[in-house]
């Protein structure tokens, strides 16, 4: 496999081994510092002359505050195995400083643990205030590295590949229901397994915060990349940056395969918060060979459950699916919120490009109920999915929308924005809201955006529920070359909507218009719902024709006054 493809975060941790390093943690002017190398002769004592042979007799060895170097042996050297449990203060750090980039061949300092019987199967169980950096960390039974109820642990720097020999179930999404034309399926949770670096809080009593910045993960066919997970009243905030992640598969459990595999996977439950900052994080081929395999392969998946909140901000992401992977429900970035008791999604993505995505690229999806997202997308690029098209009857999700928004449960409130990004050539829609269930909001605000070739839809909002609250307001924007519609806005049979204000221009939201509403075929598709679309661009100086409009039951289109040429 080609070594990672893109790291832009600088690794701030100094690596010091002999005279050409220094370790840079606090505790250096009195911690002890141990050596272990997998090719060193037996009954060492840890020096750099004679160091340990073995991961279990350096921890036995070590003390809290102590530095472990790991040295690099060659590639023919079995790995250094068994595990090792970190203790308060430690830092365990591979001796090559290339370690990142070492390929199969090379030397490297290697570590694993090939069995359950030694520190629960992980390679490194992390302490508060551990470190654990440029290691090549292969083949555990488990977790790579594990952190529970940890706070202050960083992970950087590593190449952790073939995570979970074992291919136990490590990732449990909540169960949750979905509808299938109009049959209500309940599908008892989706199981997915351990990961190369996983934090779990349940019983930390004060806010934790922990890194995971500049490692490579990849080739694993039954693990996810980093997760994070949160029970009870726990408070963490959780900093992955510089990551990449390449070619992780859902595993084969008993005789069935897994039915979930994620790069990056959040899960929060009662009352906990979790802040997640994201930036420069790069992933590519996640999931199996073809669609038949099935794998709901996420490059983010935040699974919320309970009262629980999430923060999430991600920057400087790219998300690709350059070999087509993947099943029918792999995302490039999902939230879905399941269970009842009102959980909150506060997402931010910004200079962002995803593509590739086999289903909806970035999706949105209430599950459960009484929950609330918020998502904010700016100065980025969302395009060229390759799932299966827009079939409402079968399911209204995971069809290869590019922006997805789906209320599958009661009492929802949704609000998204989408500024100064493209939104393109989707087989499904540009953006597609559907809300199922009544809820008492949903919120639009797209401007100066580029939503563009979009094969059913560059905007669709469809309503079969009772709803109290719609605004949607566009400004500035192009929404043009969809086959079929520009825009469209329909109140369906069960659809009940008490307020609406559907503003691209001249409306009581405030839209000043200058949209491009043209080329498609048809440019507005209305159903029982009021649009106003003043000072906006049809594509002639006379403005839309009949033949470009469809209005159905009440609706009612405002479009004049209209521009007579395009926006500046």
């Amino acid at each position: 496999m080609p070594g990672p493809r893109l790291f832009v975060r600088a690794i701030g941790f100094c690596l010091p081994v002999l005279a050409m390093w220094s370790i840079c943690s606090s505790s250096v002017a009195t911690a002890a510092v141990w050596f272990v190398k997998a090719s060193a002769a037996a009954n060492g004592n840890g020096s750099i002359v004679h160091p340990f042979n073995s991961l279990g007799a350096v921890q036995n060895a070590s003390k809290p505050g102590d530095q472990i170097i790991v040295l690099a042996s060659s590639a023919s050297t079995p790995p250094l195995d068994g595990g090792i449990t970190l203790k308060t203060g430690q830092s365990l750090v591979g001796a090559n400083s290339l370690s990142l980039f070492a390929g199969a061949n090379d030397p490297a300092p290697r570590i694993t643990n090939s069995g359950a019987t030694q520190n629960g199967g992980n390679a490194v169980v992390l302490a508060n205030n551990s470190v654990v950096s440029n290691l090549v960390i292969q083949n555990s039974w488990t977790n790579g590295v594990l952190g529970t109820d940890v706070t202050g642990a960083s992970v950087f720097g590593n190449q952790i590949t073939g995570t979970n020999q074992s291919c136990t179930e490590g990732f449990d999404i909540f169960p949750f229901s979905v509808v299938v034309g109009t049959t209500t399926i309940p599908i008892p949770g989706i199981t997915g397994g351990w990961a190369a670096i996983e934090f779990e809080y349940a019983n930390l009593t004060s806010a934790g915060k922990v890194s995971a910045n500049n490692n490579y993960i990849h080739d694993a066919t039954c693990g996810d990349g980093i997760d994070v997970q949160l029970k009870g009243n726990t408070k963490v905030t959780a900093e992955l940056d510089g990551n990449v992640f390449e070619f992780l598969q859902q595993g084969v459990f008993g005789d069935s395969f897994f039915n979930t595999v994620e790069a990056i996977g959040t899960q929060t439950s009662d009352n906990s918060i979790l802040t997640l900052n994201a930036n420069y994080n790069f992933e590519d081929n996640l999931g199996n060979g073809t669609i038949a395999e099935g794998a709901d392969a996420e490059g983010f998946l935040i699974n919320l459950g309970g009262a629980s909140v999430q923060n999430v901000n991600v920057n400087h992401h790219i998300y690709r699916n350059t070999e087509n992977l993947g099943g029918p429900s792999s995302n490039g970035f999902e939230v879905a919120e399941m269970q009842t008791g009102g959980a909150t999604a506060n997402v931010v993505i910004t200079n962002s490009a995803f593509s590739g995505s086999p289903s909806d690229i970035l999706q949105f999806n209430f599950l459960g109920a009484n929950g609330t997202i918020n998502a904010s997308v700016s100065n980025s690029v969302i395009q060229n999915s390759t799932g299966v098209g827009f079939t409402p009857v079968v399911e209204v999700g995971n069809n290869g929308t590019c922006l997805e928004a789906y209320n599958g449960g009661l009492n929802s409130r949704l609000s998204i924005n989408v500024n100064n990004s493209k939104l393109a050539n989707c087989v499904a829609q540009g953006i597609g809201i559907f809300n199922l269930y009544a809820a008492p909001s949903i919120k639009l605000d797209v401007e100066r955006s580029l939503i563009e070739g979009n094969a059913f839809s560059n905007l669709i909002l469809q309503n079969s529920a009772p709803l109290d609250d719609l605004e949607v307001k566009v400004e500035n924007s192009s929404l043009i070359g969809s086959p079929g519609s520009g825009i469209e806005f329909d109140q369906l049979p069960g659809g009940l909507t008490t307020t609406s204000n559907i503003d691209l221009g001249g409306g009581a939201l405030g839209s000043v218009g200058n949209n491009s509403i043209l080329g498609n075929g048809e440019d507005a598709v209305l159903t029982s719902y009021d649009v106003d679309a003043e000072n906006d661009w049809w594509g002639s100086a006379s403005g839309p024709t009949a033949a470009e409009i469809e209005l159905l039951g009440t609706a009612n289109l405002q479009f004049v006054p209209f521009l007579t040429h395009a926006p500046l």
